[in-house]
């Protein structure tokens, strides 16, 4: 995917057109931004009126004791609209972010841009894609079948094991490495998409601690069930 969405040549007119869309973009984020900062003021506003009226009023014990269950489950439904709001804004504010990279790396910074990591991309991506390939006939011949049709990669590992014993302990990096790296860009995919967390992207030069230290934990979370399943079907190659 990174090939294909590689920057291209834009001749003037594209760069204006181009740039008066990125424009209307920060305009509009900017915008969505201030309003989404201007109802969570009023917000806590109402609560902090609410909150004193209710201590003046000799009555709102008993108004919350009736009406508690309907006030929290309404200010939960707000709580949690609120964070998906916040989380689409994330998305939107990443995605453009993307999208001016790939606007002056086209346009003002091309001199500096470095064509031939596009084919350093290509070339790991069709790497990513056999790999991938090879752990999905692994899992169907080996590792959901009781019993194994065909022990698949444990061959292959055998068979460069026998070259020379430090090529098989490699390949199996390799493939234990290949999941773990597949699992962490999984989770940042599908909480770019579903919103099902915050996003912490790394990108270099302009990564906070709190992003590193929440990719090391989902790291860490990723790390155990890989060792797992790596366990499982490289089971024959162990014994």
């Amino acid at each position: 995917m990174r090939y294909l969405n590689r920057p291209a040549f834009m001749d003037a007119a594209d760069i204006a057109k181009v740039g008066l869309e990125i424009n209307t973009r920060v305009n509009d984020l900017v915008e969505v931004g201030e309003l989404i900062k201007v109802e969570r003021e009023t917000r806590e506003e109402e609560a902090k009126d609410s909150g004193k009226a209710g201590t003046n009023n000799k009555n709102s014990i008993l108004k919350r004791l009736l009406c508690g269950g309907k006030k929290g489950k309404s200010k939960r439904q707000a709580d949690k609209l609120d964070r998906q709001t916040i989380l689409q804004f994330k998305q939107a504010v990443f995605l453009l972010e993307n999208d001016v990279k790939d606007f002056q790396d086209a346009s003002d910074a091309y001199q500096a841009y470095n064509p031939l990591l596009v084919y350093v991309q290509l070339v790991l991506g069709v790497c990513s894609l056999i790999l991938s390939l090879l752990w999905v006939i692994h899992i169907v011949v080996y590792v959901l079948p009781d019993p194994a049709w065909n022990p698949f990669l444990n061959v292959f590992v055998q068979w460069i094991d026998s070259c020379f014993p430090l090529f098989g302990v490699l390949a199996v990096a390799i493939f234990s490495l290949y999941l773990l790296a597949a699992g962490i860009m999984g989770c940042f995919k599908m909480g770019l998409r579903f919103l099902f967390f915050t996003l912490y992207p790394m990108k270099y030069g302009a990564t906070y601690m709190s992003s590193f230290l929440f990719n090391v934990a989902l790291v860490l979370l990723c790390s155990v069930p890989v060792v797992q399943f790596s366990v499982n079907a490289f089971a024959h190659y162990a014994r």
